[in-house]
């Protein structure tokens, strides 16, 4: 980010809280306008808060509980007046959910790539696949 001018631009960081402070400053020094959306749990609150975004740039939210998948964030995107989103490069729903709605409201999408699995290492991305790797 911090190679890009996004000078006045809002970006809702859709990062989760642990990384939250250090992505807030990068957006800032790349002169974009940072927002983000966290779970409402207390450790993410308590990163949340400290990360020196205002209040009013922070939303608590646990999406897609019981509504139509998409429509908070979407809701926050509009109600903000987001010009991009970064997220993390799930190959989940939560990334489908992203890229719809960055798609469909002419938004800026950045999404942080997984790093790649180290050789030699199993890696289970679902409980299903850790049994099926302890198998014997």
């Amino acid at each position: 980010m911090s190679g890009f001018n996004l000078a006045g631009q809002k970006l809702l960081l859709a990062i989760g809280s642990k990384y939250l402070s250090q992505a807030v400053i990068v957006v800032r020094n790349a002169g974009a306008i940072p927002f983000a959306r966290v779970l409402p749990r207390v450790a993410s609150l308590t990163k949340s808060l400290s990360s020196q975004l205002p209040e009013d740039h922070l939303a608590v939210v646990q999406p897609s509980d019981g509504v139509k998948l998409g429509l908070l964030e979407k809701a926050l995107c509009r109600k903000w007046s987001i010009d991009g989103v970064l997220c993390r490069q799930s190959g989940g729903l939560t990334q489908e959910i992203w890229q719809s709605i960055c798609s469909k409201e002419k938004i800026d999408l950045w999404m942080i790539a997984r790093p790649s699995s180290p050789s030699g290492i199993e890696i289970a991305n679902t409980l299903e696949a850790l049994f099926k790797c302890l198998e014997i």
